[in-house]
């Protein structure tokens, strides 16, 4: 039976365990989260990268190690697959590539935190397939720990939706593993006309590329 290991800094890598075993019930899944740390979003990319660390200890022996943080994976899964070379690392990143396949109105949104935005990973992206895109960032510096802790600004978080629409955006890019908790208020806010989008799709089937090799 392979085993897979699951870390995120909060409680959204847990949904992708569940949806994960869904899909492929015959895998072993093991989650973690740095609950005491959590959020990410606002550390050092030093501090992110010691944490992260210090956290996927106890998943070393998984054949493979998914890095359900958009932000560990922006600044720590270089870093391990260096320190761990035998190991198969598995990231989150906000998937701008999907959403440039989607788009109608070259117009997209890219929710994620402050770390992830300035991460050279996600600059990289944005440089590959941004080219002719306008990509709105609203700052939902705060929302992660808001859905860790069960206090989301409702009013507020729609007001932000609702600005990126009257925009023309169509595509919503949730880029922390945490918005897919709220993924379907997300979508009443935004309307029919934007699709939302995650890379668990894309992540699933880079795993199970990872346990073929």
């Amino acid at each position: 039976m392979k085993h897979i290991g699951i870390f995120d800094s909060g409680v959204g890598g847990a949904e992708f365990g569940r949806t994960l075993k869904q899909i492929h019930p015959e895998l072993k899944i093991t989650i973690i989260h740095d609950s005491k740390n959590v959020p990410y979003g606002e550390k050092t990319p030093n501090a992110i990268e010691l944490l992260t660390d210090a956290a996927i200890t106890p998943l070393l022996e998984c054949d493979v190690i998914v890095i359900a943080c958009n932000t560990a994976t922006a600044y720590a899964i270089d870093f391990l697959r260096a320190k761990y070379p035998g190991k198969k690392f598995v990231g989150f990143e906000p998937a701008l590539k999907i959403a440039r396949g989607i788009t109608r109105t070259d117009k997209i949104a890219v929710l994620a935190t402050p770390a992830t935005l300035k991460s050279s990973r996600y600059q990289t992206l944005k440089q590959a397939y941004g080219d002719g895109l306008t990509i709105y960032e609203p700052n939902v510096s705060t929302l992660a720990h808001q859905i860790e802790t069960d206090s989301v600004a409702w009013l507020s978080l729609e007001r932000h939706i609702r600005e990126l629409v009257d925009q023309e955006v169509d595509v919503i890019v949730l880029g922390c593993t945490h918005y897919h908790l709220i993924e379907k208020e997300l979508q009443d806010f935004a309307g029919s006309g934007v699709q939302i989008i995650t890379p668990t799709d894309a992540v699933i089937r880079q795993i199970e590329t990872v346990l073929k090799d």
